[in-house]
């Protein structure tokens, strides 16, 4: 278990590093990785969602993306509603601005890694990846 781990850490270690870069080469130096991860998840959830929503589909508790939230809102990326039927909740949707970079930036990251030069299939990732889906569940 402790080589899993360690594969797991690094992997996502070399995730974070190389999508970090792609912000920064796409002139997205205020961007984090966790903000962009943010969005997608907006997006994912058809572009308006509330906190919890958001925090549960990222994997992190709800407190926790308070910060994400306030940094895109300053950034006019998002913008925040209070629900029409639970006035304790807000309403979290995209910008123009927001969208835009889900638009342009996301094409990016999924030719994050260049799978042609690699030495493993499309097949192998599909089931590495539905093997870490079964982990995460149990």
């Amino acid at each position: 278990m402790h080589n899993y781990f360690g594969v797991i850490l690094r992997t996502r270690q070399d995730l974070r590093n190389r999508v970090q870069k792609m912000l920064e080469n796409n002139g997205y130096f205020d961007i984090t990785l966790e903000m962009s991860q943010l969005l997608y998840c907006l997006r994912s959830l058809g572009g308006t969602a509330n906190q919890q929503e958001l925090a549960d589909k990222i994997g992190k508790n709800k407190s926790s993306i308070t910060s994400l939230i306030e940094n895109l809102h300053k950034r006019e990326m998002i913008v925040r509603k209070t629900d029409p039927t639970d006035r304790r909740h807000n309403l979290i949707s995209f910008t123009e601005k927001g969208d835009s970079f889900i638009n342009d930036f996301y094409p990016e990251v999924y030719r994050t890694y260049n799978i042609d030069k690699m030495n493993i299939s499309l097949a192998e990732i599909v089931k590495i990846t539905d093997i870490l889906e079964k982990l995460i569940i149990s």
